[in-house]
C-alpha cells in the first residue's frame, strides 16, 4: 500500500467521522439538551455504578484539560444533572456524582444514541472485516497511550487534586 492510499484512508475516516459526529451531537442537543461533550461525561459517570468520581480522573478519561473539565462540570451541575462535593479526606479533591435526573437522562440519551450508533457506524463494518478493524482501532488506541485512560474512571480516589 503506498503512501498515497495511507493518505486516502487518513481524510475518509477523518471526514466521515466528523460527519457522522455532527449528525449524532446535533441529535442529541435536539432531542436531550445534551452536546458531545457533556453526554461523554455523563455516560463515563454510568460505569462506577453510583461510586463518585474524582474530577481529575474523570477529566484524564475524557482527554480534557483541568479548564475545559471545570467548565464542563459546571455545565452539568447548573443543570442539575450532577452533584459536585468535597472529599471527605481531602478537600482539594473534588467528587463527582449523577443526580437522579442525570441518571435518567443519561439512561434515556444513550439508548437514544447507540440506536443512531448502530445504524450509522455498526452497519459499514462487514462481519469479515471486524477483526482487521478492531485491531487497527487497538494499535491507534496503544499508540496514543489511550488504553488505560479509555478504561472507566476510578471511583473517588484521594490521589490527585484539582478541578
Amino acid at each position: 500500500m503506498t503512501n498515497d492510499s495511507r493518505a486516502t484512508i487518513w481524510g475518509n475516516l477523518l471526514f466521515g467521522q466528523r460527519s457522522i459526529l455532527l449528525r449524532l451531537t446535533a441529535e442529541l442537543k435536539r432531542d436531550f439538551g445534551l452536546t458531545i461533550a457533556q453526554f461523554e461525561a455523563l455516560r463515563a459517570l454510568t460505569v462506577t455504578h453510583g461510586e463518585p468520581v474524582n474530577a481529575s480522573e474523570l477529566g484524564r478519561a475524557l482527554l480534557y484539560s483541568s479548564g475545559s473539565t471545570t467548565n464542563l462540570l459546571k455545565q452539568l451541575e447548573r443543570m442539575s444533572l450532577i452533584s459536585r462535593t468535597a472529599c471527605p479526606s481531602d478537600a482539594r479533591i473534588v467528587l463527582i456524582d449523577l443526580t437522579p435526573a442525570g441518571v435518567d437522562l443519561i439512561s434515556r440519551a444513550s439508548a437514544a444514541h447507540l440506536a443512531r450508533v448502530e445504524e450509522e457506524f455498526f452497519a459499514l463494518i462487514p462481519d469479515e472485516d471486524l477483526a482487521t478493524i478492531a485491531g487497527f482501532a487497538q494499535r491507534l488506541t496503544q499508540q496514543e497511550g489511550l488504553d488505560a485512560l479509555r478504561r472507566p474512571p476510578h471511583a473517588a480516589t484521594a490521589a490527585t487534586p484539582e478541578v
